[in-house]
């Protein structure tokens, strides 16, 4: 179990964050599919760094992936304030949402090393 570190943590912050049992969602990048496979965020709502954060479940993934129109390169896999958390590259990335010219921020050099900042 790769993420029951994580999930522990998210349990600690808030006992009302919900995990279910997860499953695999096609192309996408290994670790994302490793995550949801192992945790579904159903309703999980966490404060990383002093930003509120908002895992994504398997059941909207499409939907938001589709909202923030990132590309298919970029995997939504999180919202803060309405700006997207992002997979590129390995790395997780966020951006202001709704603005023209968009900048990325990046938050880890890895998804789990940000996982780790919880």
């Amino acid at each position: 179990m790769k993420f029951e570190k994580f999930a522990r943590k998210v349990k600690e912050q808030d006992t009302r964050n919900a995990f279910d049992t997860g499953k695999t969602i096609d192309d996408i990048p290994e670790i994302l599919s490793l995550f949801f496979i192992e945790l579904d965020p159903v309703d999980v709502e966490v404060n990383i760094e002093g930003a509120i954060v908002r895992f994504v479940p398997i059941s909207e993934y499409f939907d938001v992936q589709k909202e923030y129109s990132l590309g298919n390169e970029k995997f939504i896999f999180a919202t803060s304030n309405g700006d997207p958390i992002f997979l590129y590259d390995n790395a997780v990335y966020t951006c202001a949402h709704g603005t023209k010219n968009t900048s990325y921020e990046k938050l880890a050099g890895t998804f789990e090393e940000y996982l780790n900042k919880i």
